[in-house]
Formats: structure tokens, sequence, C-alpha cells
């Protein structure tokens, strides 16, 4: 899925879009460690990023989240949000849960030591509805969807799609 988000935001700078796509604590190029994180602190970096991006460029940014950023996307201070298949928290630990029970993994989560009530915040978290312009962009997807990939792939079509609503969606709202 990260690769395809990578390729998504490559796609919206050929159309002339800039993009930010953020490590959020305990993922990625973090210093925080994951088993220190809760949803909370994950809203508030998006609320701090989209500050942060509004004082850089003096205008809100538009948000774009992909499936559990729309449990996040709302904290932030946007000119509009776009979502694809936005999920819930549930949704998210389901499969990490079901790997768990296969691996017999019991203090780990499909390999993440999550705390007890980050995963009670993942259990009653949804998607909540942004005060502003909102579009939930719904694309016909050929096979599995990304996110259900054993292995990493692409699907260059599904990304195209996506970057060409994204764009339009902008230009609508406002200047990209």
């Amino acid at each position: 899925m990260r690769r395809s988000v990578v390729e998504l935001a490559r796609t919206l700078a050929s159309l002339e879009i800039g993009c930010f796509i953020p490590d959020l604590p305990g993922c990625g190029e973090s210093g925080w460690d994951i088993s220190d994180i809760r949803l909370s602190d994950w809203r508030a970096a998006i609320a701090d990023v989209t500050g942060w991006l509004a004082l850089e460029t003096g205008r809100p940014p538009h948000i774009a989240a992909l499936r559990g950023g729309a449990l996040l996307d709302d904290a932030g201070n946007a000119a509009s949000w776009w979502r694809f298949a936005p999920a819930t928290g549930k949704e998210f630990l389901r499969p990490l849960q079901r790997a768990s029970r296969l691996s017999g993994a019991a203090d780990h989560l499909a390999g993440y030591a999550l705390q007890p009530e980050m995963i009670a915040d993942l259990e009653s978290a949804i998607p909540r509805r942004p005060s502003g312009l909102i579009r939930e962009y719904t694309a016909e997807t050929s096979g599995t969807p990304l996110w259900r990939r054993a292995e990493p792939s692409e699907d260059a079509e599904l990304v195209r799609a996506l970057a060409d609503d994204l764009g339009d969606w902008i230009r609508t709202c406002g200047a990209a």
C-alpha cells in the first residue's frame, strides 16, 4: 500500500499538485517507539503537520486519506478532505489479530508491540466527518484490493484513477 501511496504522490506531482506524506509517530523514520503511541498521538501529529503546511504555504492544505487515514484526517485544519476506502479501527485490527493468533505471538499484534490503550482506541475508532468540503471516492478495483494482498504489489490503473479524481477535487475546491 505504501508503494502505491508514493506512486500516487508522484502522479500528483506530474499533475503539478504538491504532496506531503507524513510519517506518524512510531512509524517509518519516526524516533518514537510504536509501543508508546496512542491514537490521540497520531491525531495530534496530523493537526501539527497541517498547521505547519498552512504556515509554510500560506493556505490550509487539502487532505487525502486512504483507508485508516480517515480515522485521523479530521484532526487537521484543511481546505478540503478527500477519502478513498475509509476503514474503521476494527477493520484494521481484524487481520492483525488473525495474524497474531496464527503466529502464537500473544504480546505482539502481527509483530507490533501496541499498548492495550492503542488497541482499545482502534477498537472504537470510526472515521469522523470533518466540518468542511469532503469527497469519498470509490473506484472499481480489479482483483484483490491493495491492502488485502499478501505480497507488495501495485495497480497503476488504480493509482492513476485516484490521482485524477483527487486532482479534480483539489482544483474544484481551490488552487492546489
